[in-house]
């Protein structure tokens, strides 16, 4: 585990060197979609501090609500080299696997090289919208998806400074292992 500083900034492997690169190669944990996607609904919210952008909601199935993260309550991201650890995509279930990343979270090899989980505890309420991650095609592949259907939130990263919460990473065989993000 490490404290995080100047979170808006790519990570690289120079300095954590348990971090992946994105890549191309499909993930292989594809299946193939038996029933229909549920198309992602956003229910108006008249207090809402930030608007989820529509380009986003192909990334959500069903329902997708204003739900601002919780000023002490952990919050979870998988990084690899490259990624911001204040990124836009969170989920309040510690990550443990890279399957429940790929699987659950329907994360793709080419858009996050994976093995470094960040934990977030905000200071203060931070502007966010929640709902069900929407299946993803497999990289490379056609006829076989990433399930998703974990809660995410989606956080306007404009939100995010170092001092608005504590920043840790740890490597994702650490947690695995049984170091606790709870």
């Amino acid at each position: 585990m490490a404290l995080l500083r100047d979170v808006n900034l790519r990570l690289s492997d120079d300095k954590y060197s348990f971090l992946r690169r994105p890549s191309m190669l499909s993930e292989g944990y594809g299946l193939s979609i038996s029933t229909e996607v549920e198309a992602p609904r956003v229910v108006p919210h008249v207090w809402a501090k930030c608007k989820l952008p529509e380009s986003e909601y192909s990334n959500f199935s069903g329902i997708i609500q204003y739900s601002p993260l919780l000023a002490g309550r952990k919050y979870y991201r998988c990084v690899g080299v490259g990624s911001r650890p204040a990124g836009c995509y969170w989920t309040d279930v510690p990550i443990c696997t890279i399957e429940q990343v790929r699987l659950g979270l329907a994360v793709k090899n080419q858009w996050n090289g994976d093995h470094g989980v960040v934990v977030f505890t905000p200071t203060k309420s931070i502007a966010a919208w929640r709902g069900r991650a929407a299946p993803q095609r497999e990289t490379g592949r056609t006829d076989d998806f990433l399930s998703g259907g974990e809660m995410q939130y989606w956080v306007d990263t404009r939100e995010f400074t170092d001092k608005c919460g504590s920043w840790e990473i740890f490597e994702l065989s650490e947690v695995s292992r049984g170091v606790s993000l709870s």
